[in-house]
């Protein structure tokens, strides 16, 4: 896939077709990009769970807060719609390892687009509940999960009219996702 597609498509998706799997081989196409994330001073400060099995991906998803700004009743996936694969970032917390994860991340839910599977970030999660029923890495803590799945709705960059950015769902359940003009972001230096 061209990669300016790639970036506009790769979006945020909270809404999954739950009755198509992600094959072994695609799910190991997106571990396998994590490979090639950038690392601050080439250390290896970050580990991962990969879960595939029904129950617990379910049980993850009922511990985790989706849609900040739409409530949880509404913005978690519902019976059908859940996520059909997590993978779980562990951290070791050294100065490095917030980049390194952010470096990861994007590379694998880059990886997963390009094969047509949309992703979650989720950092509201109960790590306690989660680190219950998946075991932490010795020396390292539960930092955030990603959940992976066929996106079932479709999301859009709007530009914001104002400082007050927002996102929404339309009769749909499609997202609208607002952001600020990119000449607002940058001063450039000539």
């Amino acid at each position: 896939m061209d990669l300016d597609k790639l970036l506009e498509i790769r979006r945020t998706y909270r809404s999954f077709d739950e009755g198509k799997t992600i094959s072994k081989e695609d799910a190991e196409k997106i571990i396998r990009a994590e490979k090639f994330a950038s690392r601050g001073a080439n250390r290896q400060t970050l580990r991962y769970a990969v879960v595939r099995n029904k129950d617990l991906v379910n049980k993850i998803t009922d511990n985790a807060k989706w849609a900040g700004k739409i409530p949880n009743d509404k913005g978690r996936p519902q019976i059908g719609k859940r996520p059909v694969m997590y993978i779980l970032v562990y951290t070791d917390n050294s100065a490095y390892s917030k980049v390194d994860a952010g470096l990861a991340i994007s590379n694998m839910t880059l990886k997963a687009m390009d094969l047509n599977i949309g992703s979650c970030i989720l950092a509201a999660i109960n790590k306690k509940e989660i680190s219950k029923l998946i075991q932490e890495p010795e020396g390292y803590e539960l930092m955030l999960a990603i959940a992976f799945g066929y996106p079932a709705h479709k999301s859009e960059i709007i530009e914001a009219k104002d400082d007050k950015l927002d996102y929404t769902r339309d009769e749909n359940g499609d997202y609208k996702v607002e952001r600020t003009a990119t000449e607002r972001l940058f001063k450039i230096y000539e």
